[in-house]
């Protein structure tokens, strides 16, 4: 059997609504798929919500964090994280099923997408993400082209041009490239 997970930041708005519609096809077509969520709306379909799982006040502390530390430097997104590889762990049979992890929109799904790649890489299960927006390309910046910011080029500055106030850093993006050297990515 083949297993596709499917993980976002929401299960709404664009990208929510792609990650629906791609758990339909797929289903439809004979492939178990686990969509996984950061964030719930009242009546979300994903299988699994990390909002229902954690305090509003631990997510404030998260992205205070993430704003001054950036993204792949919260340690506290490892507790978060651990609950989603549980829910995986129950639901998958890593070692008779052909697994795929199909990441999203991720900045704020507060799950550690560093931790999940490290799961990935010792189940050897293949990774896939598809940029929405150019977090993946930058120190930490969503829209840079947008702002017509190119700070995140720099060395560790948490940058206000943009409503974002986030960690922008060429180390940041440094670990990116790392990070991601063997997912495949598609814009």
């Amino acid at each position: 059997m083949k297993t596709v997970v499917l993980f976002n930041s929401f299960d709404y708005g664009s990208t929510g609504m792609l990650c629906s519609s791609l758990k339909e096809y797929l289903e439809k077509h004979g492939i178990h798929v686990l969509f996984i969520c950061g964030n719930k709306k009242k009546n979300g379909n994903a299988d699994f919500y990390l909002f229902d799982k954690m305090s509003k006040a631990f997510r404030y502390v998260i992205t205070k964090k993430e704003r001054l530390f950036g993204k792949l430097n919260v340690d506290l997104l490892k507790a978060s994280t651990k609950k989603v590889i549980n829910f995986l762990r129950q639901n998958i049979d890593f070692n008779n099923e052909e697994v795929i992890f199909h990441f999203h929109n991720m900045q704020y799904s507060f799950m550690s997408i560093k931790t999940l790649i490290r799961f990935a890489n010792k189940k050897k299960i293949k990774t896939i993400l598809t940029m929405h927006d150019c977090w993946p390309l930058t120190g930490g910046c969503n829209y840079f082209s947008l702002s017509q910011c190119n700070r995140w080029k720099c060395d560790d500055i948490l940058c206000k041009k943009c409503s974002f106030h986030h960690r922008n850093s060429r180390s940041e993006l440094l670990k990116k490239q790392e990070l991601f050297k063997n997912t495949l990515i598609i814009s």
